[in-house]
């Protein structure tokens, strides 16, 4: 670790540096700055005061004032904010705990993606857990849009992870004159890093059930495949047949000799 600051004094009988003005801690990709630090050099404990910022990597770790303890790399900050940039993870909360190297645990945390000074959509967790490539799981969570809560889910778990992941996407719920109360509910497939599909399950209140999938896939440069299909046993006995289907699809696909084929 080197440790920089406008001021910088030791005391032997303590074994304690203190920095004040403009202080800098780094080690690695890891950079500390603030107004103040004290770091015991027998415990390695750094006692952080005054516009706090933590980088390691891409990721910024802000607050008020906290202590870190720069061997375990673990600590606590007050008014803190954290940022996971290759997930573009936001997390606000009076109090942040950083359980290890990737671990963090806030309450009364709100957790968004959006940049904006009030988020298009954030959730609201009571007690928050969150690992690096792993998952932030909430417990007493509330779905707020725009700032308003509209949800409240006893538990909840998003992704934080830079990989795609498979799992349920939000649902779909509306009215429509044709088909009465529409009801939703999608399913995605990470198949692999080229190539996934959405699965709907879709409830017409008018009409009865309505199964789809869509299929994608990317290959090398333009080469592409969209597919979509959708099937429906209609029951409403406005329709001349209750077998109703539509599909969709496109194909690019690079063939030898200069030869593109599209379908």
């Amino acid at each position: 670790w080197i440790l920089r600051a406008d001021k910088l004094s030791y005391d032997a009988q303590t074994h304690v540096y203190e920095g004040t003005g403009r202080v800098v801690i780094r080690q690695g990709d890891r950079r500390i700055s603030a107004d103040k630090v004290q770091v015991n050099d027998q415990t390695k404990i750094a006692v952080l005061q005054g516009n706090v910022v933590l980088v390691q990597g891409e990721d910024i770790f802000t607050g008020k004032e906290g202590y870190l303890n720069l061997a375990t790399h673990s600590g606590e900050m007050h008014e803190a904010r954290l940022f996971l940039k290759r997930n573009h993870f936001h997390v606000e909360s009076a109090l942040i705990r950083k359980t290890g190297e990737s671990t963090y645990y806030a309450e009364k945390a709100d957790v968004t993606t959006c940049d904006a000074d009030r988020p298009v959509w954030s959730f609201y967790a009571k007690k928050l857990s969150v690992v690096l490539e792993g998952y932030a799981k909430g417990a007493g969570s509330l779905l707020k849009v725009a700032g308003v809560p509209v949800i409240y889910l006893p538990f909840s778990v998003l992704p934080v992870k830079t990989t795609r992941q498979s799992g349920f996407l939000m649902p779909y719920y509306g009215q429509q004159q044709a088909s009465g109360t529409v009801v939703e509910t999608p399913f995605y497939w990470a198949i692999s890093d080229h190539a996934d599909a959405t699965f709907y399950q879709t409830y017409l209140s008018k009409r009865g059930y309505m199964q789809g999938a869509e299929f994608r896939q990317k290959g090398h440069q333009d080469d592409a495949v969209d597919l979509r299909v959708f099937y429906l046993s209609d029951d409403s006995g406005k329709a001349r047949t209750s077998n109703r289907y539509w599909a969709a699809g496109m194909v690019n696909q690079s063939l030898p000799g200069d030869i593109d084929l599209r379908v």
